[in-house]
């Protein structure tokens, strides 16, 4: 517990010392998601020619291919609910597989 302490104090004084984290990407091959594009490197390919739209709307249908997230996806739609790990995998695969971007999909 005190170890965890001491990376939450360290984290919030780097925060304080570097305030413009909070308006600039830490990594520069994100800046391409303020220009609207949600892959990264700008090749169609890597997405199989599918639109954000198309992506998005497989994804909360439950129609992604990945039989774990479409059983995920298919159970939030029936109850409502998800346990923590099961949400936590299925936003992780919306962003780093899908390509969806985060800030249009929070609310």
């Amino acid at each position: 517990f005190i170890v965890r302490l001491q990376w939450r104090c360290l984290y919030c004084q780097r925060f304080e010392m570097r305030c413009q984290m909070e308006h600039v990407n830490q990594c520069r091959a994100w800046e391409r998601l303020l220009e609207g594009r949600t892959y990264i490197f700008g090749d169609l390919a890597l997405l199989n020619g599918t639109t954000e739209e198309e992506r998005l709307s497989a994804f909360e249908q439950g129609r992604t291919g990945y039989p774990l997230v479409d059983a995920c996806m298919r159970c939030l739609l029936q109850t409502g609910w998800l346990n923590f790990r099961m949400r936590c995998m299925v936003v992780s695969f919306a962003v780093y597989n899908l390509w969806l971007d985060w800030r249009g999909k929070a609310t």
